[in-house]
């Protein structure tokens, strides 16, 4: 019982880490997005996912920061957004060309 009570603890207080961290940096990492040339509102998107996939993913006990892990997540999501966006530009003919190494 009282290790329940210690992991729901645990677990709420992980919780309000990164919320805290979140609503801190919401700004920069929506502005971090947008310097990459996604638009505000797909930005947003970006960010809140990056949100969802720290609260699901986030493990205090293998010892990384939670500030440190969700902007691991924010880069991901971010690189993702824009592959993502890159292959759906060539499919549609915008005269985009990928790199074929070299």
């Amino acid at each position: 019982m009282e290790q329940a009570i210690q992991e729901a603890t645990q677990s709420q207080e992980t919780r309000d880490d990164i919320d805290r961290v979140f609503r801190t940096n919401y700004k920069k990492s929506v502005s971090y997005v947008m310097a990459r040339g996604v638009n505000q509102e797909d930005a947003e998107d970006v960010v809140q996912e990056a949100l969802a996939i720290t609260l699901a993913k986030y493990d205090p006990g293998r010892g990384a920061k939670v500030g440190s892990f969700f902007v691991t997540v924010l880069r991901s999501r971010c690189m993702d957004f824009l592959s993502d966006r890159q292959v759906a530009r060539s499919r549609d003919g915008d005269g985009y060309i990928p790199h074929t190494g070299g």
